[in-house]
């Protein structure tokens, strides 16, 4: 059962590192390259949650917030 831990973390870690590489050298949002990496990988998109780290997820609800698809939440000005 430990090997199949593993396998998942390494996933997870590859997936994260492909992921901010799509975002950051091709500028792409977060959504878009989640998407672009379930279909170059053969991933359906109910794994991509368990793929994320929840900085990752801030970053895609962010880009969400921002598209109006989630309500707004109030913030402080800064």
């Amino acid at each position: 059962m430990q090997e199949e831990t593993i396998v998942v973390d390494m996933k997870r870690e590859e997936f994260s590192v492909k992921l901010k590489t799509y975002v950051t050298e091709l500028n792409m949002a977060y959504i878009d390259a989640v998407i672009k990496l379930c279909e170059e990988n053969g991933l359906d998109y109910d794994e991509v949650p368990n793929l994320i780290d929840a900085n990752t997820k801030m970053f895609i609800e962010n880009e969400y917030r921002d598209m109006n698809y989630l309500p707004r939440v109030a913030t402080l000005p800064l």
